[in-house]
């Protein structure tokens, strides 16, 4: 597969065409799986691309993803990917004053997060540029029932910045990695030649996705 080919999103889509009916992700509530097929997840992720498009937001700008492990986690992450936007992943048990320092030095616009944490934490951190959604939100429902078909996708390079992520900052001030769409596809192209793992498996998603491991391994 040529350079220009891995990006993120265009690989899901790929698959999201073959399997559209087979399941990407599901999670246990109460007593019960909530499934979602490939199909579902792309076409969801596009309605939160087509969201950020329409809210102006363009390539460079940031989109923080303060969340718990959940199907919305990588839904939300495909539709950052389909607006041409940086994620910043960031652990939801940081503090406030944790989140501040890292909000403020990579000036996010908007962040998707839930409402627990948002009551808890983000609502009492000092930076006021960002705008907060929430998945548990009538605003996130809107937007997971709105239209994207006429929205014009912008084309995304192999090059561009897919995350930053922040480093656990224990011997210092947390850093932010610079981590392209290559950078990903190339590692996940070369742990699929290994063979280790088939259609026929399920992953367990233990480790937070926010982590670099559990996004690259597991999602």
């Amino acid at each position: 597969m040529a350079q220009e080919d891995l990006v993120i999103h265009k690989l899901f889509n790929q698959i999201a065409q073959r399997f559209a009916d087979r399941v990407a992700l599901q999670i246990r509530e109460d007593s019960h799986w909530r499934r979602f097929t490939y199909r579902e997840v792309d076409v969801l992720a596009r309605k939160i691309g087509a969201f950020l498009i329409r809210q102006g937001y363009r390539k460079g700008d940031c989109a923080a993803l303060i969340l718990e492990n959940s199907p919305q986690w990588p839904i939300i992450y495909l539709g950052i990917m389909y607006a041409q936007l940086t994620c910043v992943a960031i652990d939801y048990e940081l503090s406030e004053v944790e989140l501040d320092g890292i909000f403020r030095d990579c000036k996010p616009l908007i962040a998707f997060t839930s409402g627990k944490i948002l009551q808890k934490k983000i609502n009492h951190t000092r930076y006021r540029r960002l705008k907060v959604i929430a998945v548990d939100s009538p605003e996130f429902h809107k937007i997971k029932t709105a239209q994207y078909e006429n929205i014009l996708f912008p084309e995304v390079s192999s090059t561009d910045v897919a995350s930053l992520i922040y480093t656990s900052g224990t011997t210092a001030m947390p850093k932010g990695v610079i981590l392209t769409h290559y950078n990903f596809c190339s590692n996940f192209r070369s742990i699929e030649k290994l063979g280790v793992c088939s259609p026929k498996d399920n992953f367990l998603a233990i480790l937070p996705l926010y982590h670099t491991y559990a996004f690259m391994v597991t999602l």
